[in-house]
């Protein structure tokens, strides 16, 4: 399992994703600045992370994001291309 960490409270384009270990299969798990963690997957260069609530409440909406390696992070940089 690959375990990622931001100081953010949710993904967005130009965030940070801190990579604490690599794992050998697309399992993820993402931990925020507010102390919530999510289940993810990783696969190649896009991020699916699964609904969740932030420490304030809101809830959030399974996404899929598309992410660039950048040294020992990752950056997100959208929404995936549809297809």
């Amino acid at each position: 399992m690959t375990e990622l960490e931001t100081s953010a409270t949710h993904p967005y384009p130009g965030a940070r994703l801190h990579v604490v270990s690599r794992g050998e299969t697309s399992e993820a798990i993402l931990r925020f600045g507010d102390g919530v963690s999510v289940a993810a997957e990783l696969t190649g260069d896009e991020l699916i992370v699964e609904p969740y609530r932030t420490a304030a409440g809101t809830g959030i909406e399974r996404k899929r994001w598309a992410v660039e390696e950048t040294g020992s992070s990752l950056r997100v940089t959208g929404r995936p291309a549809a297809g």
